[in-house]
């Protein structure tokens, strides 16, 4: 129970840091596409805390996690919310979900900036006004 509400209290902290820090990034919503033939997955995953909080039509998404020992985060994005509203959000939703450029400096390259894709989902909650899930975020690069 204590685990669960110090995990729930840390994402509500880690959503609203990154949204102090830097604009509104890329994010390719929807439905997204596996990565196909002319695409490939590199390297190992890095496994993350996603976040998404309501904003109107939209959801607030913010990622993190450790990288080399390193915590990093990355966003805030912006997700469209499903017809049938926030609540609506489920796993389907972030399984594949794309970030544009969104990979921190020093976790997968030296700069950064790589485009992300959303590998795996596990526990993931949505209680109608936060949604959260543990992922695990791969660099997608074409072939």
């Amino acid at each position: 129970m204590f685990r669960r509400r110090y995990l729930q209290a840390l994402s509500r902290v880690l959503i609203v840091l990154p949204l102090l820090l830097s604009p509104l990034s890329n994010v390719e919503a929807g439905n997204p596409e596996p990565p196909g033939g002319e695409e490939q997955i590199v390297g190992p995953p890095l496994e993350a805390v996603f976040t998404a909080l309501a904003s109107g039509a939209d959801a607030v998404v913010s990622v993190a996690g450790s990288c080399k020992k390193l915590p990093v985060s990355f966003g805030p994005f912006t997700l469209p919310v499903p017809v049938g509203g926030f609540g609506a959000i489920t796993a389907d939703h972030i399984e594949n979900l794309r970030f544009s450029g969104a990979a921190p400096a020093g976790c997968f390259s030296p700069l950064g900036g790589e485009d992300l894709i959303v590998t795996g989902v596990n526990k993931f909650t949505n209680d109608g006004v936060v949604a959260g899930a543990q992922i695990s975020v791969s660099v997608v690069k074409p072939k």
